[in-house]
This record gives C-alpha cells, sequence and structure tokens, in this order.
C-alpha cells in the first residue's frame, strides 16, 4: 500500500518511520527482553543520553541529565536505579557511566543490524531525492 500522498515527505517519512521503529524494536529484544516496549524504550532514551556523555567526554549529574532527557528528578532517578539493576550504568561519584554490562553477548550482531539499516534507509532517501 502506498503512503497517504495527503501527508507532506510521506515516503520519506515512511522510510524514518520504519527505521526508528526496527531501531526500537531490536533495541527491547536484546537489552530489555520480555520487558513491556514503552518501559524498554525509555530506559534506553536515558541510557543513550549517559553513553553520549560518557563518550564525548563529559559524562552526566542528575540536573544535567534530567535535562538531556526532560523527566522530572524522582522520575530519572527511579529509572537510573532500573538501569543500574540490570547492570547497564554505574554511578561514579556524582556522574553516571555506561557500565561493562552493556557489553552484552549480541551486542557485536545487534549494532552491525541496525547500521546496516541505517545505511539501507540513508541509500532508500537519496534515491528519492526531495530532501536533499
Amino acid at each position: 500500500m502506498a503512503p497517504n500522498p495527503k501527508i507532506q515527505f510521506a515516503r520519506e517519512s515512511l522510510a524514518v518511520a520504519r527505521l526508528t521503529f526496527a531501531l526500537m524494536r531490536n533495541t527491547n529484544v536484546a537489552f530489555f527482553p520480555g520487558m513491556r516496549f514503552s518501559d524498554a524504550i525509555e530506559l534506553y532514551y536515558i541510557s543513550m543520553a549517559i553513553f553520549i556523555g560518557h563518550l564525548e567526554g563529559r559524562p552526566l549529574t542528575v540536573p544535567k541529565l534530567a535535562r538531556a532527557v526532560g523527566y522530572p528528578r524522582a522520575t530519572l532517578l527511579r529509572k537510573v536505579a532500573a538501569l543500574i539493576e540490570f547492570g547497564y550504568v554505574e554511578r561514579v561519584g556524582r556522574f553516571y557511566h555506561p557500565s561493562p554490562g552493556v557489553n552484552i553477548p549480541v551486542y557485536r550482531s545487534v549494532l552491525t543490524r541496525n547500521v546496516r539499516m541505517i545505511v539501507d534507509t540513508g541509500k532508500e532517501l537519496s534515491k528519492m531525492g526531495s530532501l536533499t
């Protein structure tokens, strides 16, 4: 079925939506198996902010993390506690960092699959040409 032509950039939006959905689904299955999708995505969202801060050499404190993800402090602390319990995040002083637990056995295959999907979607979008 073709995308609705009344939606501006419908084909491009469809490609990006499919990519985003697939990336989130892969993450849910790999890192949070059996967890409700919406709960897993919230945890992944927070962990990505922590991951980015760590890799950019600017680890996040609670106030910076709360601003980055837009969550109230109490909610954020509950979610970070869950990430610590899963073994994906650790607190060092005032800062949060990814822990070695992020190196799950299937991480390479999940990352490889995600990169392949991103490249394929990029190729698909570049053929459309309407946004370049």
